[in-house]
């Protein structure tokens, strides 16, 4: 089964994401001041292995450099 999870969704910044069979997950997007509620939702970073951004705006991809250090594929 796949869930889908909105984090945060507005003009405030957006993040959403894609778990799949609780062991690997997709990020989609990644907007600016979200990284703490991502990492809330997602609080073992070794399940992530993506994040998709739709544009280079902040409030999609305002912190994708913070995911940098975990080293996951943009």
């Amino acid at each position: 089964m796949i869930k889908y999870i909105v984090t945060a969704s507005g003009s405030d910044g957006n993040a959403y994401t894609i778990l799949d069979n609780d062991n690997n997950c997709l990020l989609i997007e990644a907007g600016k001041g979200l990284f703490e509620n991502i990492l809330r939702t997602v609080p073992d970073v070794k399940k992530i292995h993506g994040l998709l951004v739709s544009h280079s705006h902040q409030d999609h991809a305002g912190d994708v450099p913070k995911f940098e250090k975990y080293r996951i594929p943009v």
